[in-house]
């Protein structure tokens, strides 16, 4: 269970990847692969995402609205060829402090890393964490999938992994 809430949490982060406020990086139109790994572990999970060319934008608007009275601090810019974003959010009693450096390479892939401090971490997690994401462009999407469909494969008891529509979740 703990496996899969730390996931969850990382597809969040998968589909901010691209919530960058006036320096957008956009994934092209397609099916992406997504390797998530958490720091300390050697197992590494896999996610699929469906993305048009104005999903990454509505996910990154919509995440935005979300969020807008959890975070305090949102600063996202450009340095280079990497996007950054530095955050401190509050979702119920838990502050997080949040640092992402997304690294395009071309336009098939792409490396993320993010560090995350909670002043008081929710008992699944530690206090300091770090993960990386590792994102390859794989083609057109699949027959079964729509824009903003992520497949996420959270382990064994869910064979066949957790499809969520992002858009969906994120505009209700």
């Amino acid at each position: 269970m703990k496996t899969s809430l730390r996931l969850l949490a990382a597809v969040t982060c998968i589909v901010g990847v691209t919530a960058h406020a006036g320096d957008e990086f956009e994934r092209k139109p397609g099916s992406w692969k997504v390797t998530i790994q958490f720091d300390g572990k050697s197992e590494t999970h896999q996610a699929e995402q469906c993305i048009a060319a104005d999903t990454d934008a509505r996910i990154a608007r919509l995440g935005g609205e979300t969020m807008k009275g959890a975070c305090s601090k949102f600063e996202a810019h450009k340095v280079g060829a990497t996007y950054v974003v530095d955050s401190i959010c509050t979702i119920a009693s838990h502050v997080a402090h949040g640092h992402r450096v997304t690294t395009p390479d071309g336009d098939t892939s792409y490396h993320v890393v993010v560090k995350t401090h909670y002043d008081k971490p929710p008992a699944y997690m530690p206090a300091d964490s770090a993960m990386t994401l590792d994102g390859r462009w794989a083609g057109p999407c699949p027959a079964n999938m729509k824009p903003g469909d992520q497949i996420t494969q959270v382990g064994p008891q869910m064979p066949g992994g957790m499809k969520t529509n992002m858009l969906e979740t994120l505009s209700k």
